[in-house]
């Protein structure tokens, strides 16, 4: 069902016209009557004279390039929605994804929501980011398959790309917009979540709403790299103390435990269920912060995790020490073993029930899994 509030798309351009007159024609065939906005931010090609041709976008013109988070301010300042989705103009969006993002976007104490972007060959390119200790930041997910159930579940995450970031009005301009600090690039989507979070409002990953993103397409990777690089250090000095208890970024991609921690480091509170779909659904009803995995079966929410690994073991050595708890009624010996050898921190809780959600919070709570609303966080 279509949402009943469409937002404004505000789409920053600076040349690369062949790109960008392909985005933006997908775009028009896919805003299903959304405001779209186009900045053209000092193009240096004549794009900014072919977007004059358009009427059926707004369009603001830079004589001067002031960069993607002021290019996108201006935009911002123009739209008459209730919600801003900022999309690169390198970026094309699948179908229904507006609509999926907007849905996202719905239950209380969500500030944003990102799709699932993808790479030309149909893999992720990044199904949300995080960010580590060295203020560095990682695309989760990139490189596996666009379905990949590690990485494809609803779920909050540090940041989303803006890319493609759909982002409430009221908090936006609450907070001031994207910090042009960060000029012309980078960080400003990182540093606007981890604003939305202090502000009590989490950024969602949603991974049916798909967006290809070409990555570069209107500038070198060379520049990116330096603009990265600086603004890593403005990034860092401001957020360093919240981050100092994440993981490291270096050599995530080397190491499945280092990207599944990265991933998860969001979330301190990590439940491992077994064959228990109802209860996975209940514990994700209960602790809106912690991760759920449930093993063994498809039926479950869109914010659990769904694994049906081919070698069990394998994957439970590939997440040693990760959860909190493990919740199964029935186990094997030889699952038991491994169970203790990859996860010997986790409590195991055999009689836990999803039917009375009071004695599932104090069957834990004797376990020491602190109660919802308190639970840790990374």
């Amino acid at each position: 069902m279509t949402p009943a509030v469409k937002a404004s798309v505000i789409v920053p351009v600076h040349g690369n016209w062949a790109v960008a007159s392909r985005a933006l024609e997908i775009l028009r065939e896919r805003a299903d009557g959304r405001e779209v906005i186009v900045v053209d931010d000092a193009s240096p090609d004549g794009t900014g004279d072919r977007l004059e041709q358009h009427a059926d976008f707004a369009l603001v013109r830079n004589e001067r390039n002031v960069g993607f988070a002021a290019a996108c301010n201006q935009g911002a300042t123009r739209a008459s929605g209730s919600r801003f989705c900022f999309l690169n103009s390198d970026a094309f969006v699948e179908p229904g994804a507006l609509d999926a993002l907007e849905r996202a976007l719905e239950p209380a104490g969500v500030g944003a929501a990102a799709p699932a972007l993808l790479n030309q060959d149909g893999t992720l390119q990044e199904a949300g980011g995080a960010i580590g200790s060295d203020g560095a930041t990682f695309p989760l997910g990139r490189g596996h398959q666009a379905g990949d159930p590690a990485w494809c579940f609803q779920r909050e995450v540090d940041y989303g790309s803006g890319a493609c970031l759909l982002v409430e009005r009221a908090a936006f301009e609450r907070l001031g917009g994207f910090d042009e600090a960060y000029a012309p690039g980078y960080y400003e989507d990182a540093d606007l979540c981890l604003r939305l979070a202090e502000s009590g409002l989490s950024t969602v990953l949603e991974p049916a709403a798909r967006v290809t993103h070409l990555q570069y397409a209107s500038g070198s990777e060379a520049r990116a790299r330096t603009l990265v690089k600086r603004n890593r250090r403005t990034f860092l000095a401001r957020w360093g103390s919240r981050l100092a208890r994440r993981p490291i970024v270096l050599s995530a991609r080397a190491w499945p435990h280092r990207s599944l921690a990265l991933r998860d480091a969001i979330a301190a509170t990590r439940f491992l269920v077994f064959d228990d779909p109802q209860l996975a659904a209940t514990l994700t009803s209960i602790w809106r912060h912690a991760r759920v995995t449930l093993v063994g079966n498809e039926q479950a929410p869109d914010r659990v995790e769904r694994a049906q690994p081919e070698q069990l073991e394998r994957w439970l050595d590939e997440r040693r020490f990760h959860y909190s708890a493990v919740l199964a009624a029935e186990l094997e010996p030889s699952l038991i073993e491994t169970l203790d050898q990859t996860q010997p921190q986790a409590p195991r809780v055999a009689d836990a029930s999803a039917d009375s959600a009071e004695a599932l919070v104090a069957e834990l709570a004797s376990v020491g899994i602190a109660p919802p609303g308190m639970e840790p966080r990374g």
